[in-house]
């Protein structure tokens, strides 16, 4: 078993694939990370309902900082559901990067 003497602050899967079979698990483990405020997702394939069911399972009062960036395959369905959890009362997401995902006008409508 492994022990941890310092607390985990930052969960990193960037250039890795998350697809259906790692999704879950992951938003699923998230919501018991109490220490993870540093979400790295960049470039991980994600789609629309891979990553809302990522972002579900955070604490979303002790994550701050999320990257999204590179995962063109999100769409309006996605930024949707992002908007809402912002906009939810004890969100404290204070930086969100989404670089290099395609967004325009018709990502949004």
């Amino acid at each position: 078993m492994l022990h941890r003497k310092a607390k985990v602050n930052e969960i990193d899967c960037h250039d890795t694939v998350i697809n259906d079979l790692y999704a879950k698990p992951l938003g699923a483990t998230l919501g018991r990370a109490r220490f993870v405020n540093l979400l790295n997702l960049r470039n991980t394939n994600l789609d629309d309902d891979n990553a809302i069911e990522i972002l579900e399972g955070i604490d979303k009062a002790v994550v701050t900082n999320i990257d999204l960036s590179e995962n063109p395959k999100l769409t309006a369905k996605f930024y949707s559901y992002l908007t809402t959890m912002i906009s939810e009362p004890g969100t404290n997401l204070q930086w969100l990067e989404l670089e290099q995902n395609h967004i325009d006008h018709g990502t949004l409508e």
